[in-house]
């Protein structure tokens, strides 16, 4: 299990070499987490259209 454990980690460091690096791509992959799901967008765009009538 340690063997594992430090492949990841050794493959980590070679994915993100610095913090800023790994922050940078926490921070990518939460935005992208945060974008709306497409049957989102359209049940807003409809409720929307439904508002103006």
């Amino acid at each position: 299990m340690k063997d594992l454990e430090t492949r990841y980690l050794e493959r980590l460091s070679d994915l993100y070499p610095t913090i800023a690096a790994a922050f940078t791509e926490i921070i990518n992959l939460q935005a992208i987490l945060n974008l709306p799901k497409g049957t989102e967008l359209v049940e807003e765009s409809f409720m929307m259209c439904w508002k103006v009538m």
